[in-house]
């Protein structure tokens, strides 16, 4: 799950920006983990103080896959960018 100690939705941006790699990571392993285990919707995060729940519906899946594949390549996780290139595979047959 993902830590996010911002207060409100500007530093909310600002922190998802600063942790990008982090966040990357995190949002394609709890997919990779909602695909697993056939699940409708997985929660990345609560984020109280600005009342937002962060999660991804099945149906958005791929396209999140899709979309955090480039950042795994610029930080060089080439492992996870595997795993996620399996996963698109997957969903896109």
């Amino acid at each position: 799950m993902l830590r996010l100690e911002s207060d409100n939705l500007e530093d909310l941006y600002k922190e998802l920006l600063e942790k990008k790699y982090e966040v990357s990571v995190e949002t394609v392993k709890t997919v990779i983990r909602g695909i697993d285990a056939n699940v409708d919707k997985v929660n990345m995060g609560v984020i109280s103080d600005v009342g937002l729940i962060l999660s991804v519906d099945r149906h958005n899946y791929l396209n999140v896959l899709k979309q955090h594949l480039p950042i795994l390549e610029e930080a060089e996780n080439y492992e996870l960018c595997s795993d996620v290139l399996e996963y698109i595979n997957k969903l896109s047959n």
